[in-house]
């Protein structure tokens, strides 16, 4: 599990998750430290896996925080923790047979997983807010994770799942009682609830918008490349 050690605006993230993906059974597995200064921490994006199919309203959603240099992203992704013999499904989701777990981790090895291996539709969104409150929400999430080492909570699909989790953080002037309702029963379209209250841009469609945040094709394509965060953003020329 996780660890962040705080000295004021420094920290240490322990075990940070840089699994590579054979296959969903399949994996080389490795962990690493990463000392950050969150000041440098800038920018947050929005990411929501698509598992079922394009119209259902089920999606697991996640955080990637980045650096104001864009050499480091880091991913929150808050998950049902399986054991061995374990299966996911709505009855041991809903029954307290599982665990909740964070896993902090590159976005290479979240990205690969879910959109490669999984082949999940896997879509981006540029979260609008300022630095400060990137570097506060990022400060929450590790704290949450370091809570969770000292008194384990059980996963619950209704109500103690990835976006419930998300959600809690944000400022009570931000959402609507409607709005945090729809965010939580509607997780696969996040997106459309973040425009309304303006922290996705709407300058394009949703659909047209929906189109250009999808990195499944970029994920494929650059899967070994060096500066992967950076290709999956077109912040770099292909090769």
């Amino acid at each position: 599990m996780p660890l962040a050690v705080f000295d004021d605006d420094q920290v240490k993230i322990h075990n940070v998750r840089n699994f590579r993906h054979i296959d969903d059974q399949t994996i080389n597995a490795a962990y690493y430290d990463l000392p950050l200064d969150m000041n440098e921490i800038t920018t947050v994006d929005l990411f929501t896996s698509l598992f079922q199919n394009d119209v259902s309203p089920i999606a697991h959603t996640m955080l990637s925080f980045g650096t104001r240099d864009r050499d480091q992203f880091v991913v929150v992704s808050i998950e049902a923790r399986r054991e061995v013999g374990e299966q996911f499904n709505f009855v041991t989701a809903t029954t307290g047979q599982l665990e909740l777990i964070y896993v902090i981790a590159d976005e290479r090895d979240i990205i690969d997983q879910r959109a490669v291996v999984r082949e999940e539709k896997l879509l981006r969104f540029p979260i609008q807010v300022p630095p400060k409150d990137a570097k506060s929400l990022f400060a929450a999430l590790l704290r949450d994770a370091n809570d969770l080492r000292r008194k384990p909570q059980i996963y619950d699909l209704l109500d103690n799942n990835c976006t419930s989790n998300l959600v809690r953080h944000a400022s009570k002037d931000l959402f609507s009682a409607v709005d945090r309702a729809t965010l939580l029963a509607f997780p696969a379209y996040a997106d459309i609830t973040l425009r309304r209250v303006g922290l996705v841009d709407d300058s394009l469609s949703v659909s047209e918008q929906r189109a250009q945040a999808e990195v499944n094709e970029l994920a494929r394509r650059y899967r070994d490349m060096p500066n992967y965060s950076r290709r999956i953003r077109r912040e770099m020329p292909g090769i």
